[in-house]
């Protein structure tokens, strides 16, 4: 759903490429949207947040009410709305202008949540990694961690227990974490539960806040619209 006629045509063009996508209809506010819910109960709406009669995200809670199944992939010119999209549980989160590339990365998103029929568990408790520095070896919980920065040679895990040195680099850690954990720059992987805020600092900088840990640590803009769309996807889930 989308107010802007040539936004909607232009993603019905893109999506005309995928054969297994059926497209059931167009709307251009809430009440035609609500309609074709109804009638035709589609299993993922395309939902512009800047509509002139009613905020998409309101929008998006009334069809999850009239269909609690229903998908939402949010569009929207401004990525200042993902926290928010965050309390509807939207699948993915689209930031105009669209490409074919960006909704490409969408539409396999959809195959993988609709022929699962389920959320991916990006969860993996209690697992351990285990680290070297010099002749020690330490036993880290992946739930423990709130973020590994780089440090000259080394590699620095900040955990809500204490810090450890590792030799590895953070290339080859993040190989080894599992998908809760987010590359944000050249120096710093994060715990995406750990993550209590991001604020922008800069015209394209933003600086990543940890829950019940002082160090903060720096973020792209390219990176923040990146984690975005995964914190969307996956879900945040707080350990706390």
């Amino acid at each position: 759903m989308d107010d802007d006629a040539i936004s909607r045509q232009l993603i019905v063009f893109y999506l005309q490429d995928y054969s297994q996508i059926l497209i059931l209809g167009e709307a251009s506010n809430a009440e035609e949207a609500l309609k074709l819910i109804e009638d035709a109960k589609p299993a993922v709406v395309f939902l512009d947040i800047e509509l002139p009669e009613i905020n998409g995200l309101a929008a998006a809670g009334m069809f999850k009410k009239q269909n609690p199944d229903i998908e939402i992939v949010f569009i929207t010119g401004y990525p200042m709305y993902a926290a928010q999209a965050f309390e509807v549980e939207a699948l993915d989160y689209l930031v105009k202008p669209i490409t074919r590339e960006s909704l490409h990365r969408t539409v396999n998103k959809i195959e993988r949540y609709l022929s699962a029929d389920r959320r991916p568990n990006l969860d993996n408790p209690g697992k351990q990694l285990a680290i070297q520095f010099q002749h020690e070896l330490y036993l880290l919980k992946l739930d423990d961690i709130i973020y590994i920065e780089k440090t000259g040679r080394h590699s620095k895990f900040h955990t809500v227990h204490n810090r450890y040195n590792c030799t590895d680099t953070l290339s080859t850690i993040l190989e080894k974490l599992n998908q809760r954990f987010f590359r944000c720059s050249r120096s710093f992987i994060i715990n995406m539960d750990k993550v209590e805020r991001i604020m922008p600092v800069a015209d394209r900088s933003y600086e990543v806040s940890f829950y019940d840990y002082p160090s903060k640590v720096s973020m792209g803009r390219k990176q923040y619209e990146e984690f975005c769309r995964l914190a969307i996807a996956g879900g945040i889930k707080h350990n706390q």
